[in-house]
């Protein structure tokens, strides 16, 4: 049911477009609904919105005990659900939510009414209804704080960016040719802008099928870093819209590789292509020259993306999309610029399967924070109890790194974990001690047994990233 919602949004936002779309396939727009959303998703502080959006709200807002509760109102409605499409690669799982869902239609939407219209189905009437009245008492703030102060900025902004059109549709569509993928020839892609009070500040840019909600600063003169920040995020959709035939082929090109590099360079890859297509060739493409400023914050990502952008450029300027060939030699790069990467826990920890008996849904939200505040975790599983059917399968199957914390039922619980994992056997511990036990296992994944008091995952992870590296010559450590 899901499913067929999203492709009834996406397909009535196709025929909306379809005039425009003849002419560019990337449409810049300011939606008041969006901005909307975005004002209110900002103050609950979501994951994806802007830090220096935010701080001007709360400035804006203080002591506004009105403003306060309509936040609360909006914190009560359960806005995350997600479902899965099947038959996709593991580390590729493509998923969807509910707020994708209400993300795309308020960008597709001119007002809140036409919005009102769009989301029907989405969700149950009663929030549905709660929904449209705190959108609509907050569209009140959003024009007192925002608009009224900074629309015709924002306005600007928008007219500048859409300078860059002609040079950036080019670019779209040899990027989906190199990355091979199934995106719609006829699908629009709308890149909706949402106006940051100020010259600089964090900003946020999200992707949401076809549509890309972009963060701007409404004193910003750089535009064409703007635009490779655009670039770079529609990367990662045309990324995960390749077939799922394509991606099954992606992960046998790595999974097949022998160099200890090869996990690593898969775990990188979808950030490392999207740095050095929108960061640097795009930016190349609608400036004439590179962009010589840090790329992207992280040092992996950083550092993958330049070593990528030869590579990348040559395949885009030839006209071939990603290969066997291309996979093999982004491995090499990456072995190449980062010759310590198979036993750094940062990387390691991207791809994570976590175990625990922490009750749901408090324990798991404060082991998640716990872990994202120190690490880039780009896929997490979490499963509780340890020793549960689902944790077992993973344990068995599954090729990410795993990760079990160990804080009540000690004895009980680690000779179990003895039958599930058999190299632990070899490693002597002591119960009367806090530790880590960390070790690659026959399949080559890094296996980290964690035995810590109640409640100390936060000194858990801090030691962790403390240590960095993998001892594999000593697999046992004290806390």
């Amino acid at each position: 049911m899901r499913k067929s919602l999203l492709l009834f949004i996406l397909i009535a936002s196709s025929h909306a477009w379809a005039t425009a779309a003849d002419k560019f396939a990337l449409q810049f727009k300011i939606s008041r609904p969006y901005c909307v959303l975005n004002f209110l998703e900002t103050c609950k502080g979501a994951n994806g919105t802007s830090d220096a959006l935010r701080i001007y709200i709360e400035n804006s807002t203080k002591s506004d005990t009105l403003f306060s509760k309509l936040i609360e109102d909006y914190h009560s409605l359960d806005l995350d659900g997600i479902y899965q499409h099947s038959g996709f690669p593991e580390t590729r799982p493509a998923y969807r939510s509910i707020k994708d869902l209400l993300i795309i239609a308020a960008v597709q939407s001119n007002n809140i009414d036409e919005f009102k219209q769009q989301i029907i189905g989405v969700l149950h009437s009663s929030d549905y209804e709660h929904l449209i009245n705190i959108m609509k008492k907050a569209d009140v703030w959003y024009e007192k704080i925002i608009w009224s102060r900074h629309g015709k900025q924002a306005i600007i902004q928008l007219e500048k960016l859409e300078t860059y059109q002609p040079s950036i549709n080019d670019a779209f569509q040899r990027l989906k040719k190199f990355y091979g993928s199934s995106w719609p020839d006829d699908m629009p892609f709308i890149i909706a802008l949402s106006p940051v009070p100020g010259k600089t500040g964090a900003t946020a840019a999200t992707p949401h099928a076809n549509s890309l909600c972009l963060d701007v600063l409404t004193e910003e003169i750089n535009y064409a870093a703007r635009i490779a920040i655009a670039l770079h995020e529609i990367c990662h959709v045309l990324y995960a819209e390749q077939s799922r035939q394509l991606q099954h082929e992606l992960e046998n090109y790595f999974a097949a590789s022998t160099s200890a590099y090869a996990s690593a360079a898969h775990n990188f890859f979808d950030e490392g292509l999207a740095t050095a297509n929108g960061n640097g060739w795009t930016y190349k493409l609608v400036t004439g020259k590179m962009d010589t400023a840090g790329w992207y914050s992280d040092t992996y990502i950083d550092g993958f993306g330049h070593a990528l952008y030869p590579l990348t450029s040559r395949y885009l300027s030839e006209g071939k999309s990603i290969d066997e060939s291309f996979a093999k030699e982004a491995i090499r790069l990456f072995g190449e610029k980062f010759p310590k990467a198979p036993d750094d826990f940062g990387i390691l920890f991207n791809h994570l399967v976590l175990h625990s008996d922490e009750e749901e849904p408090v324990g798991r939200n404060r082991v998640k924070q716990n872990i994202y505040a120190r690490f880039s975790v780009y896929y997490l599983n979490f499963t509780s109890p340890i020793m549960g059917a689902e944790s077992g399968g993973l344990l068995k199957d599954s090729r990410e790194t795993q990760l079990i914390v160990v804080d009540r039922n000690y004895e009980t619980t680690l000779n179990a974990l003895k039958n599930a994992l058999p190299e632990l056997n070899k490693i002597h511990y002591n119960l009367n001690d806090n530790f880590i036990i960390s070790y690659f296992d026959g399949k080559k994944r890094l296996v980290m047994v964690a035995k810590i008091n109640k409640g100390d995952t936060d000194k858990l992870f801090e030691a962790i990233k403390k240590r960095q590296f993998v001892n594999r010559t000593e697999p046992y450590w004290r806390l």
